[in-house]
């Protein structure tokens, strides 16, 4: 028992230590998201197995605020999503479904970072079609692998999606 006590007690001292790398990201991360297209769009569907053929287009843009360069590529970008994610056109991010309507974005090797105070930008291509600008749910978090962090992304942690999403410039929602 005497030894469990004093593994704990390191445990807390060497916890109190570590940097919360995922919420030096977030804090320096803000997102917008803008609906393209929920039909028309020229994206072979059937090609990506969506249900029924049908898939619409979301452009994702990250703003990162940091005045140094963020180089690091050990992160996940989760958020929730009632249709399904069929691609990430870009190569630097791919997608990776958890369970139900958790979804994730993550770097790959082609990931160069963020650089100061600029943007990342790319098309997600979802299944199925979007009822309003977004069908995405508020806060986005960011999860550090390497002391398992998480830190919601400030601007998504609101119940007022235009802080994040950018509103239709057309009135035309559907087809016909």
């Amino acid at each position: 028992i005497c030894s469990s006590d004093a593994d704990s007690s390191a445990t807390t001292s060497d916890s109190s230590s570590t940097t919360d790398f995922a919420t030096s990201l977030a804090n320096n991360l803000q997102l917008s998201i803008q609906m393209n297209a929920n039909f028309n769009h020229n994206i072979d569907c059937a090609a990506f197995k969506a249900d029924w053929s049908l898939c619409y287009m979301q452009t994702f843009t990250f703003f990162y605020t940091g005045t140094e360069d963020y180089l690091d590529s050990n992160f996940r970008i989760y958020f929730s999503s009632i249709h399904r994610v069929l691609d990430v056109d870009s190569p630097a991010f791919e997608y990776g479904h958890v369970v139900g309507d958790l979804t994730y974005i993550q770097p790959t090797l082609s990931f160069q970072g963020f650089k100061a105070e600029s943007e990342v930008t790319f098309p997600v291509i979802f299944e199925y079609w979007s009822v309003q600008e977004t069908d995405k749910m508020p806060r986005f978090f960011v999860v550090d692998t390497r002391d398992n962090s998480s830190a919601v992304i400030p601007n998504t942690d609101t119940e007022k999606m235009q802080d994040f999403v950018i509103p239709y410039t057309s009135s035309m929602k559907t087809e016909g």
